[in-house]
């Protein structure tokens, strides 16, 4: 399950495990347009895909075919995983991971853990909006940045080629000062 399987995970994978970083360290988590919120509507879609790639396994030649932005080894593992599973694995996937809101793991951050949520452009197609992060949680800040586009928009779909030039133009005017921005964004409290 490339892309979505993969990407989907990092927030409701990381936000448990945070009880388990060292007390002693201060630690700055930063979530790049993170999937806190799915609609039923997606997720129905997406298990329909998951299906349809169980019933119908295609080599990675296919996927490297389709996805040109996939390396060659996550092709080879999308045909690998798509030959491992079955349907009753997808659906009990589905099944057992609802509802599809991640937003209140954000409750129990401790009190050495700082997080900053980056929301990618709405306009571009972001998968994280300001309205799924938790407003009145300490140590939480968000930010949207105006005309970044994750690799995840562009897996699933967005595809205004004219607005994807257009960020892709300014984050590379962008893209020195970038971690700097990044990490001073991440320590100053929101606004």
């Amino acid at each position: 399950m490339h892309g979505d399987g993969a990407l989907t995970i990092v927030g409701p994978v990381t936000l448990p495990l945070l009880p388990f970083l060292l007390q002693a360290k201060e630690t700055t988590i930063i979530l790049l347009d993170p999937i806190l919120e799915v609609a039923e509507g997606k997720v129905q879609r997406s298990k329909n895909i998951f299906l349809k790639r169980v019933a119908n396994i295609r080599p990675a030649e296919k996927y490297m075919a389709e996805n040109l932005v996939w390396s060659r080894r996550g092709c080879v593992l999308a045909a690998l995983g798509a030959s491992m599973c079955d349907r009753t694995v997808v659906e009990e996937a589905v099944k057992q991971n609802r509802p599809r809101s991640f937003s209140g793991l954000f409750k129990n951050i401790p009190p050495n853990v700082n997080i900053t949520v980056l929301a990618s452009d709405p306009a571009l197609g972001a998968i994280c909006l300001l309205e799924h992060v938790p407003r009145d949680v300490e140590r939480l800040n968000a930010r949207v940045l105006p005309a970044l586009v994750t690799a995840f928009a562009i897996m699933n779909g967005y595809d205004d080629r004219s607005k994807l030039v257009k960020a892709a133009k300014a984050t590379a005017i962008a893209s020195l000062p970038t971690a700097a921005a990044l990490a001073t964004m991440a320590t100053q409290p929101a606004m």
